[in-house]
């Protein structure tokens, strides 16, 4: 092989991985679109190496929108940068660091609201926001110890059971037969409603 054959050989595969940053995403379709800005940066300050309408092939299952500015790694299949694809970004500024060997999880990177399968607890952290459970027959929850609840007030849209497994008779059921019972007037405490 020739020097110019090896030189271009050299220059194709140096052309096939590239590093650019997101401009903008298109997430309309079957497929996210975007516009990723390859460099260099002309004179005037204009990408010389802008390409639009870029793949970004997201994991099976993953759901993400990577904001402007975004690293990404664009595979190029073509002649030079054409036919690219995006396989990969990462946004550096709003990573989630430190996570311990095996530890696996999910990041918003623009409100920091995370769940992470951590070494030793699940942890979701909601970062202010709302947490909602949509769409559930039945949700359960199974815990070995105990369940705590530390909040100011806790509400119930229907009635509460508790030690539901030998008890059938509800929270309001109790509370209703406890307002209907009366003891009768006594000597001591005349106030006393009438029995009933």
């Amino acid at each position: 092989m020739t020097g110019a054959a090896v030189e271009r050989v050299y220059r194709r595969l140096m052309g096939m991985v590239n590093r650019g940053r997101v401009k903008l995403v298109d997430d309309s379709g079957a497929v996210q679109k975007l516009q990723v800005d390859l460099g260099p940066t002309a004179a005037d300050g204009s990408s010389l190496g802008l390409k639009d309408q870029l793949p970004h092939m997201v994991g099976y299952g993953d759901i993400s929108n990577p904001p402007p500015g975004t690293h990404v790694v664009v595979l190029c299949l073509g002649d030079g940068r054409t036919d690219g694809v995006a396989i990969a970004s990462n946004d550096q500024a709003g990573r989630y660091k430190n996570a311990a060997p095996g530890e696996r999880g999910i990041i918003n990177q623009l409100t920091g609201a995370y769940i992470l399968l951590g070494a030793s607890q699940i942890t979701i952290h909601a970062a202010g926001q709302d947490v909602v459970v949509n769409g559930a027959a039945t949700a359960t929850l199974n815990a070995s110890v105990g369940v705590q609840v530390n909040a100011p007030w806790l509400k119930v849209s229907g009635d509460v059971i508790d030690t539901s497994g030998t008890n059938a008779v509800t929270l309001k059921q109790l509370r209703d037969d406890y307002n209907a019972h009366h003891h009768p007037p006594s000597a001591t405490d005349p106030t006393d409603h009438p029995a009933t």
